[in-house]
């Protein structure tokens, strides 16, 4: 099953959708709501100061997650898996930035 995320950050200034696939059963959870809003919120938060396109070549699932700063994205979201019982793909995602 796919799910779209939406996440919006910085006095509504930054914009983050999401696109997941899982199984229904982990999307009704709310484990996975908060899995997958952490998700987005590091999508926002840590591209504030850089440029995109360099953000996207860095790979999404081998930065340091922002929340925890000990563990990758690819870490966090195992450990998600591992709990859950379940797997979890990020398919594609884009961030809205507002110029002030």
């Amino acid at each position: 099953m796919k799910y779209i995320e939406s996440y919006v950050h910085h006095n509504h200034q930054i914009g983050v959708l999401v696109e997941f696939e899982t199984d229904s059963f982990t999307v009704r959870m709310p484990e996975f709501r908060e899995y997958s809003n952490d998700i987005a919120m590091h999508i926002a938060a840590l591209d504030a100061g850089k440029h995109y396109d360099e953000f996207r070549k860095e790979g999404l699932m081998d930065q340091m997650f922002v929340k925890y700063d000990a563990i990758t994205v690819r870490e966090y979201t195992k450990m998600f898996e591992k709990n859950m019982k379940a797997t979890v793909k990020v398919l594609r995602y884009e961030r809205f930035n507002c110029d002030s």
